[in-house]
Formats: C-alpha cells, structure tokens, sequence
C-alpha cells in the first residue's frame, strides 16, 4: 500500500501521474492556521484522476489531499466501497476531524475473506497517514492518560455551570467527553476569533446545546492549546495555563512547567514570588531557546513541551509568537525583562547563560 500527500497546489502534477488512474481511497484535508476546526472529506473512485478534478472545482475548504492505492494497482471497487464506510465510521469514533460528509451510508456487502483483507489495508493505511502527520484515526488521549488522576485537569467556574475535563496530550489540549460549559458568550469576545470559533464547534457538533442552557462535549476534542481549550468551555478570554487546575489545585502552568524548571544548570529559575501562572511563557526556558529568540543560529530547544529543531531567523520568529517579552533584552539582561505582569522588572531571581 501507498500514501500520496497531494498539496492541492499541486494537484495538477499528480493528475499527470500514473498513479491517479487507480481505484483508491482518498481525504480532502481543510486546516486553517491557528483554527481548530479541522475539516476532512472521504471518499473512494476507481477514477482518481476524474474524482480529485472534480473535488478542486466544486469544494474549497480543502487545502490537500491524501490518496491511499495499492502499489500493484490490486485495490478493487469492492476494496474501496468498505474502506471509504469504515474509515468515516472510525474518523467519527476519534473525532479529531470534523467531516463533510453528511450521511456515511450503509454498510457495503463485503464477503468475510474481502473484508479481513480491507482490514489489514486499513490498518496499513493508518500508519502512513500517522507517518505523515495526519493521525485520522488515532485516539485522541490514551486510555491510560485519560483514566490517570495524576494527569486530568479541570477547568470550572460554578457561577456559570462550567465543568471541563481534559488532558495534555503532545499534540495538544483534549477537552474529554462530558464535559459541560457556558453556552453564551461574554460580550467582550463578541465578534471575535474565539466567539467565531465557539459556533462553529457548536455548528459541527463538537459542542452540542443541552436543555440546562449550557453546552456540553459528546467526544473527545482536541484543541492546539489549552488556552483554546478554555475559551471554548468558558465563552471568554482565557489563559488556560492558570484555568486548567488538577486535582490538588495546581495550575497546569505549575504542574507541567515546573518539570522543565529543574532540567538543570542551563534554566532560568523563576522569582520565588511567582506560581508561574502569570502566563508569561518564560518559567523554565532553557539557553538554547533565548538565544534563538535573539536571532542566533542556535538550535531550538523545548516548545511548548516539544522539540521544536530549526535554525534563525525563522525559528526565532516562530518561537518568539508564544512569548511577550523583547529576546533581545531578555538575552541581555534576563532580570529586568518585564514581561512578568505580575512581578514586572525583577522575575527572574537568577539566570545561567
């Protein structure tokens, strides 16, 4: 089995592929920038060429495709039939992507001995889509993670009926199933990015409207970042760093930052007097990533608990967008920063550079 990742500005070269005559399964993938709402449509051709051509000039949401065909060109329509059902019926399980699809249909008439084989193509097909960045069908939070007390947060506001539950995951923040928030906005986020992102959750499903006025999660959701997260359970504004607490009452800034504080002699110890729930992005930075936020060809070092490689100044940029200080002042005098609103001028007690 093969996995083509067809960038739709390149659809027309792969048209010209031999590849694109074949019968295959195949994702329309839609993902905006800094968006979570994320968009997919399945489907199946013994046609690809004439179907992908189609899709450009009917449907714009979508910004590639993945194409899934046998490289001995055996995928029959009866192969493809199967694995388009149960493929939409394994992305709704999973529910990281929200689909185009409408009605997914019945159940194809597939016999037993075809059936087993659609199985181990999917399967295979699974992985390379993983392999490519595109975990579809992956669970969003591990079993293990999710049923772990030391690893749920709560984000919760009484006053508004909020009760979130979620878990940080590698690829993000996942809202879990049942949690419930605030159905109406607060009016300082009217018409803004948040409050557009809120309907469409609602709009898709993601977040469905209860009788007792509030919304509540029916799936797993996953979110880019907690703060995302938050918002969307509480209807405003929010630092999910401080909003998301576990069980003890720490904040997942204190829980999950404090981690990297103490990797060793190249990380910056916080002022005493701050929990790290300011939300300033600084607690636990290590060398590497300062010297590449001032532009330096330095490798990166941990983002967002992630390895994040690259070298300046495009790396800069991209780190420098999740912190609010100067890096040219913070690399040259790390004490008087001031980008700790709650401690301005003296955060850092001392720095090892």
């Amino acid at each position: 089995m093969q996995v083509i990742e067809v960038p739709r500005s390149l659809l027309a070269d792969f048209l010209e592929m031999e590849q694109s005559s074949q019968v295959g399964l195949y994702v329309l993938v839609g993902e905006e920038a800094g968006d979570d709402d994320r968009r997919v449509y399945v489907g199946q051709t013994g046609d690809l060429r004439a179907r992908l051509a189609q899709h450009h000039q009917k449907k714009d949401f979508w910004q590639r495709a993945l194409v899934l065909i046998s490289r001995t060109n055996s995928l029959t329509q009866t192969h493809a039939l199967f694995l388009e059902w149960h493929a939409l019926q394994q992305l709704r399980q999973v529910g990281r992507f929200r689909d185009e699809n409408g009605t997914s249909g019945s159940r194809p008439h597939t016999p037993a001995p075809l059936e087993a084989d659609c199985m181990e193509i999917f399967e295979t097909g699974t992985t390379l889509f993983s392999t490519l960045g595109f975990p579809l069908f992956d669970p969003l939070a591990k079993a293990t993670e999710a049923e772990n007390p030391a690893e749920l947060f709560f984000c919760r506001s009484p006053g508004a009926g909020v009760d979130g539950r979620g878990v940080y995951t590698p690829e993000g923040f996942v809202v879990l199933a049942g949690s419930v928030g605030r159905l109406e906005n607060v009016p300082s986020i009217q018409g803004t990015n948040d409050a557009r992102v809120r309907e469409r959750l609602i709009a898709s499903g993601v977040m469905e409207v209860s009788a007792a006025g509030t919304i509540t999660f029916p799936r797993d959701h996953l979110f880019r970042s907690p703060s995302s997260a938050a918002s969307a359970l509480l209807g405003r504004t929010a630092n999910g760093w401080r909003e998301w607490k576990n069980a003890q009452g720490m904040t997942l800034s204190q829980v999950k930052r404090a981690s990297i504080r103490s990797v060793g002699p190249d990380c910056f110890n916080p002022h005493p007097a701050c929990d790290g729930s300011c939300g300033c992005g600084h607690h636990g930075l290590q060398a590497a990533e300062i010297k590449v936020l001032a532009g330096l060809p330095e490798v990166v070092g941990i983002l967002h608990g992630q390895p994040a490689f690259g070298r300046a100044p495009q790396a800069a940029r991209e780190t420098q967008r999740h912190l609010r200080c100067d890096p040219a002042a913070l690399l040259q005098n790390p004490v008087e920063c001031g980008g700790c609103h709650l401690q301005p001028g003296g955060h850092f007690a001392n720095t090892h550079l």
